[in-house]
């Protein structure tokens, strides 16, 4: 169990998007707001100097992209992990955050709990995690990818390229991954034994030369899409 707060650093250029942030974030324990920019340059200064475990940044900013911020702070502080906050839902934006670095890519339009919950999720694990859209509150673990992604997710899975790579099981693993789902739940799902799954998870990073899931999030969005 984390017993430190989890340290963020916010970036927007809307003054009062921050300050709604900042009030909003401040309201939970388990997280410490160590500053606040509205300009990439000042979002990598402020980063050098408080060390945040995990940067909210929008892509568009006045002065640089996002994306040039994110690679800089990825580059000189490779501990600190970036959540996007962007209104940007195509997939040509969530690809360029993961070729980027980005640990995480959230929409401004998702349930303010969404945006803690996303936080927490990057802090605590080596995944990659997808929030693009507002998904109605569960007691149960949301998924990190929501309807639209699933879609898009099957449609370059089920691709030609794609059954030229994975088998028909392998895809429906790596879909329910995408989704999400634990090794044990994906095998609940499916009524097959955690073994089984975790045999055909080794398959599926061996074919695509990955060893993570967050890195074949990667992969399939940049090669096996269209």
């Amino acid at each position: 169990m984390r017993t430190n707060k989890i340290r963020v650093l916010l970036v927007d250029d809307h003054p009062l998007l921050v300050q709604g942030l900042n009030t909003f974030l401040r309201g939970d324990p388990r997280i410490r707001i160590v500053g606040q920019a509205m300009t990439g340059q000042k979002a990598i200064q402020t980063a050098r100097r408080s060390h945040p475990d995990i940067v909210l940044l929008d892509v568009s900013l006045p002065d640089i992209s996002g994306l040039e911020v994110l690679r800089r702070i990825r580059s000189e502080l490779p501990r600190t992990k970036v959540v996007i906050y962007s209104v940007h839902k195509g997939i040509e934006y969530v690809k360029a955050a993961i070729e980027s670095g980005a640990s995480g890519y959230i929409a401004k339009d998702s349930p303010s709990s969404r945006i803690i919950q996303a936080i927490e999720l990057v802090s605590s694990s080596e995944e990659f995690y997808l929030f693009l859209g507002s998904a109605r509150s569960s007691r149960h673990r949301p998924t990190p990818i929501v309807s639209k992604l699933e879609r898009l997710t099957k449609a370059i899975l089920f691709s030609p390229k794609a059954d030229l790579i994975l088998t028909a099981r392998e895809k429906e693993i790596i879909g329910l991954m995408f989704q999400g789902f634990k090794i044990s739940e994906i095998a609940s799902r499916m009524n097959l034994s955690y073994y089984t799954i975790t045999s055909h998870s080794k398959n599926i990073f061996r074919k695509l030369n990955v060893h993570s899931r967050s890195a074949a999030v990667a992969k399939v969005l940049r090669d096996l899409g269209t």
